[in-house]
């Protein structure tokens, strides 16, 4: 019975396979990520930075078929596509509030008629298409184990079918499923969703492969993460790791006092913690070299300067990385309001435009690693 299932499945993926080819998968390169917000795409910095990938999402719950001409996800990931750029769009729907739609209900074939309306633009276009952002936070929690997973397949075989139709083989756009979160907590793996929604990657030989999103206190936590995931999709698969940070570590040091050195140097309390020094520099933006001087005299975070080629080489050597992209500019939902309790996801940008005024003739405000660490990143 085994050897017979194996056949099936064998035969299913090989045929398949024939009636849908795509191309061939990238391998390990590294982009920019810039989530919703794409206003903030800057070509001169995605070209000083040497970066060939951009990544963005679509909230498709925000989205009418009516209106996917005029969604800017759409129009800038076409423009980035015609500029040259590699595209991965994700298809993000939102349900915390509203929950799961049903099939059969008006707000169900609202999101499949937007879904289709949005393929016809892109399908053939950009590179990648994700299916979902993060279900595990875009999703009521007691809906996990019965809408989430029927939901996010339904929508899989609408984009695999449309692609089969519409998209001559080879297509150039490959299909990977979206993005895990948390994969580090052994219970979080252990949850029956997640179990499924690997099964289904696995099964499903249209599929390329999912997306992780490892945002984690310390770059030891990302190893079970990626491992897991890895063990859990097909040797002939591949994974997206389409966001990553150390978000949880910033968060955690937002209340530390700013380095002496700084304090000394820019005439600040020396009782000023960090949170209230960036809380500053979004009201009133630092110079370059006042911002490196409030990071890179922070022992915390200086400790993690090879963060990014950490992260790379972890998931480089998997050997079945397709593309990673980091968060590349300080979207204006990272600055307001900013406290001691906010998440800091601005750490994270390697451009700081929000947090660093640009002086006249200078190249764009940085972070004062990660733009190095790109450069030498995009040369491996």
């Amino acid at each position: 019975m085994k050897t017979k299932q194996w056949w099936n499945w064998a035969a299913l993926a090989f045929f398949a396979g024939t009636l849908c080819a795509h191309a061939a998968p990238v391998s390990g390169a590294l982009g920019a990520n810039f989530n919703g917000e794409y206003q903030d795409i800057h070509y001169s910095d995605l070209n000083h930075a040497e970066v060939h990938w951009i990544r963005g999402f679509i909230a498709l719950n925000r989205e009418t078929s009516a209106d996917v001409d005029s969604a800017p996800a759409v129009a800038d990931s076409l423009d980035a596509k015609a500029r040259g750029y590699h595209v991965i769009l994700t298809f993000k729907w939102n349900f915390r509030r509203t929950g799961v739609p049903l099939p059969g209900t008006p707000r169900y074939e609202k999101t499949v008629a937007t879904l289709n309306a949005i393929l016809s633009r892109v399908m053939g276009k950009v590179d990648i298409l994700e299916i979902g952002n993060e279900p595990y936070w875009e999703t009521p929690e007691d809906q996990r184990d019965t809408r989430l997973n029927p939901f996010y397949e339904a929508m899989a075989h609408e984009v695999i079918a449309f692609r089969q139709q519409h998209c001559s083989a080879p297509c150039s756009t490959e299909i990977f499923m979206g993005a895990l979160n948390k994969l580090n907590d052994p219970q979080v793996r252990q949850q029956r969703w997640v179990k499924r929604w690997f099964a289904f990657v696995k099964a499903t030989p249209e599929i390329q492969g999912v997306d992780l999103h490892p945002h984690v206190s310390s770059f030891q936590d990302s190893v079970p993460f990626v491992q897991d995931a890895v063990k859990s999709i097909r040797p002939d698969q591949q994974f997206l790791v389409t966001e990553f940070s150390l978000v949880w570590y910033w968060k955690a040091h937002l209340n530390d006092r700013v380095p002496a050195a700084f304090a000394k140097r820019y005439g600040v309390p020396a009782d000023t913690r960090m949170w209230q020094a960036i809380n500053a520099a979004i009201q009133a933006p630092y110079g370059q070299e006042e911002w490196n001087a409030l990071l890179q005299n922070s022992p915390w975070f200086a400790a993690q300067k090879s963060y990014l080629q950490d992260e790379l080489k972890l998931f480089r050597n998997t050997q079945q990385l397709a593309v990673a992209t980091y968060g590349f500019e300080q979207g204006g939902s990272m600055t307001h309001p900013f406290g001691p309790k906010s998440v800091p996801w601005l750490l994270n940008s390697v451009y700081a435009r929000r947090t660093v005024r640009q002086s006249p003739g200078a190249p764009a405000p940085t972070n004062p690693y990660w733009l190095q660490a790109f450069h030498q990143l995009a040369r491996e």
